[in-house]
């Protein structure tokens, strides 16, 4: 395994804590070992190998929200694309309910969500095509898509189209269409990166609302961890690449939750909490930058 910094023995026994134990009787997505690494030949010669996950184990019960905390470039795009299907892994296992990768039904949502919506379609037809891809005929996709805005309690502009809306409804859109074919697990890939602070903020407390009522198992990949904290039961921390998982941390935050948690105590020192480790994982055993310590107090990394 890579070195990745030297650590004093109080550092360990905080990381060896915040590891929580596998929950084998209640796992329900279950990733063992997983390891990827990309080959490439270099002068059309000597081959080179780099790693990217290093024996990735995680276990998640149903209806979980689990997010992914970690070093830009460490990995935890790959990581949702290879339990997605779409990348493939050299080590290790993966399970839902027991079941092998190809009989799990994933919804993903990119980072890049307009690029997903077809503009010729209407926002109720753009809807229902995971229905169409299922089989379903013209009119009964459209009462399922109908019976679930309903369920969800939410309105969208059927006969608009994606580009007369905006960037959150757009999102909203893709999430719902994402989630109407009762997905085994939800990937969701910093879907909320390019929408403004206020949008943002709306869109949390949608998704989770949206959440609490189908009870998806969901792994979110952020690069804000008061996101991070705000939406998930637990916090997985990546190292930097090859990415292993050096913390696993409950929140223990109240449900329904509202913008004001952000300001309790119990908040800042789990956050606090991980950014210590964060600032560990990405600072160099002889200089740390001092433009990057800025942005962790901040909080923008």
């Amino acid at each position: 395994m890579k070195n990745h910094g030297a650590f004093n023995s109080e550092s360990r026994i905080a990381r060896e804590t915040l590891l929580q134990p596998e929950r084998e009787t209640t796992a329900y997505l279950t990733i063992k070992e997983l390891s990827k690494t990309y080959r490439s030949l270099f002068n059309h010669r000597q081959e080179e190998h780099l790693e990217i996950l290093d024996k990735i184990s995680l276990t998640v019960k149903k209806g979980e929200f689990v997010t992914i905390f970690g070093p830009n470039g460490c990995g935890k795009t790959t990581f949702l694309k290879i339990i997605a299907g779409l990348e493939g892994y050299q080590r290790g296992r993966i399970e839902v309910d027991g079941k092998p990768p190809d009989r799990i039904k994933i919804g993903y949502i990119f980072q890049n969500y307009r690029d997903s919506l077809f503009p010729w379609r209407t926002n109720l037809s753009n809807l229902t095509i995971p229905l169409e891809l299922e089989g379903m005929g013209k009119r009964e996709k459209y009462k399922r898509a109908r019976e679930f805005l309903k369920k969800l309690a939410l309105n969208i502009s059927e006969d608009s189209y994606p580009y007369q809306l905006s960037g959150g409804q757009q999102q909203l859109l893709s999430i719902i269409r994402a989630l109407i074919y009762e997905p085994d697990v939800l990937l969701m890939d910093e879907p909320f990166s390019s929408l403004d602070f206020q949008t943002t903020l709306f869109m949390h407390d949608k998704l989770l609302d949206i959440w609490r009522k189908t009870g998806t198992t969901i792994i979110f990949v952020s690069h804000d961890i008061n996101e991070a904290i705000y939406l998930a039961d637990r916090v997985v921390l990546f190292s930097k690449r090859p990415a292993r998982i050096i913390a696993v941390m409950e929140t223990n935050l109240p449900r329904p939750r509202s913008i004001e948690i952000r300001e309790t105590g119990k908040f800042f020192t789990l956050r606090n909490r991980i950014l210590d480790l964060f600032k560990e994982e990405i600072t160099d055993n002889l200089i740390f930058s001092r433009e990057i310590s800025t942005h962790i107090q901040k909080g923008i990394l």
